[in-house]
């Protein structure tokens, strides 16, 4: 992801391609609202260019330790590769190599960053391996011991927040840095910023009602105070899209309907349920898997994993939708680090587990409706009201499935 020259900054993001007759690594950076729109057939050399760039930079740390068998920051690379590859699985833990190699960096260093860096990068192998309770008790651990962060260590923190189900605390950080703002608000006044990232962050973590209107109402009256008329209509579509379009799952789709310009592949699929198009939610969620099919299960969103699950479910295609969680759920030792710590996706983890616990207790399926509601009070057993409403929830199903 890429911004451009302020005044009228721009969001870019970019996907690994091969090009040329050399198979040159490339990154062409596109505004999001193309990117998302970009044929199945563009994407074709993707996977193989995320395999390539691993394959270097696995070649590259290995080398950089050996030459360099001192170098904390040559084992923290080390382990950043493994884990972002998918190279965690092994018993006991302490065994793997990226455990190995992260301790080692841990050994070699007094820095405070390369330790704060290490212990974040264990909360997420500890997720990734479903091992929820360490990467809840970690991420409490973390939270206490860094209680005034700088920007760039409060927006580590703020992802393990929201996976934690921290919502306050997931505000307070968010206050300190904002990179899920579009690039653009960069250039807005700290009151329009502030309650931009307040709405964001309780939209992505499922907050719903009376909350989220007074969020809402809170943003717009700070557009209309603090920007001239001409920059207001700019500024309330570009950070009020994602919202509306993490609450669809509390509006029925209506608060889809409210972007005026869909940026990625799943927003027309909402406004189009939201207008009660069913057969063109079809068409277009067919496309999106068609898409999807071309790259890995841990290349996917969990954000939009868990948006468009809902979706599938809303129009009666409850098989679809639990394929679609168990597909990606299952992938979490695949998942790249930089997918799981966008803000939207740590957020959406809980509730991805939640809405595959509920399908399971509503077909009759205790095992797993048991496993995931029990993983979910574990991620979130420090939760923050509301979200510690949902998290007793899982117990409560926890328990009645275990006593039948």
């Amino acid at each position: 992801m890429g911004k451009g020259e302020a005044p009228n900054s721009q969001t870019f993001l970019a996907l690994p391609s091969l090009e040329g007759i050399e198979d040159t690594l490339g990154f062409i950076p596109y505004p999001p609202s193309r990117l998302a729109a970009l044929p199945a057939s563009l994407l074709r050399t993707h996977i193989a260019a995320l395999e390539a760039n691993t394959e270097l930079q696995s070649e590259f740390t290995r080398r950089w330790t050996q030459q360099l068998p001192a170098d904390a920051a040559a084992f923290g690379a080390l382990a950043e590769v493994l884990e972002s590859s998918g190279e965690i699985s092994g018993d006991p833990f302490e065994e793997t190599a990226v455990v190995k190699a992260l301790r080692q960096a841990r050994a070699l260093t007094r820095d405070p960053r390369q330790l704060f860096q290490t212990a974040v990068t264990e909360v997420w192998l500890r997720f990734k391996r479903e091992e929820f309770a360490y990467a809840r008790q970690l991420t409490d651990s973390l939270l206490t011991a860094y209680p005034h962060p700088t920007a760039s260590d409060a927006e580590a923190l703020l992802s393990l927040a929201a996976l934690t189900g921290k919502l306050n605390k997931a505000v307070e950080l968010g206050r300190l840095s904002q990179p899920f703002l579009p690039g653009s608000a960069e250039s807005f006044p700290a009151q329009i910023r502030e309650a931009a990232s307040e709405l964001y962050i309780n939209a992505a973590l499922g907050i719903c009602g009376e909350r989220i209107a007074d969020l809402e109402k809170r943003l717009e009256d700070a557009i209309d105070r603090y920007l001239p008329a001409e920059r207001a209509g700019r500024a309330r579509a570009e950070l009020m899209a994602r919202p509306y379009s993490m609450t669809v799952h509390c509006t029925a789709g209506q608060s889809a309907l409210r972007i005026a310009k869909p940026l990625d592949r799943l927003q027309p699929i909402q406004q189009a349920y939201g207008r009660g198009e069913t057969k063109l939610v079809r068409a277009l969620l067919d496309s999106a898997s068609e898409v999807a099919r071309r790259g890995r299960p841990g290349d996917k969103s969990l954000g939009h994993t868990f948006q468009e699950a809902w979706i599938r479910v809303a129009i009666g295609d409850t098989a679809a939708a639990i394929g679609l969680l168990d597909n990606v759920l299952g992938a979490l030792p695949g998942f790249s680090s930089d997918n799981l710590q966008e803000l939207g996706a740590a957020a959406a983890a809980g509730q991805a587990m939640i809405l595959r616990a509920r399908l399971a207790a509503a077909r009759g399926d205790p095992n797993v409706a048991r496993r995931w509601a029990r993983d979910v009070a574990l991620l979130w057993e420090t939760s923050d009201p509301p979200i510690r409403a949902l998290a007793n929830e899982m117990r409560m199903l926890v328990r009645a499935r275990s006593n039948p």
